[in-house]
């Protein structure tokens, strides 16, 4: 899985979204986001084959709002 797509969306949202780039259906996972030293993680279900999902994301006023790094 990538992600293929950061967005934000409003003063303290974010839409991301995840493809599936393998041949089989994923597993229902995590992603881990942050800003500096605040995190935030979130689920992701299953995901078809060449298939993609977006996810909405809420951060909080207190966040300082850059560049939205990952893990996978």
């Amino acid at each position: 899985m990538i992600i293929t797509h950061v967005k934000k969306s409003g003063n303290y949202k974010y839409k991301i979204t995840v493809k599936n780039q393998g041949e089989s259906t994923s597993k229902a996972s995590k992603l881990k986001i942050w800003f500096g030293k605040k995190y935030k993680i979130v689920k992701i279900g299953s995901i078809d084959p060449n298939k993609s999902k977006t996810i909405n994301v809420n951060f909080f006023k207190y966040s300082t709002h850059k560049k939205i790094y990952k893990i996978c």
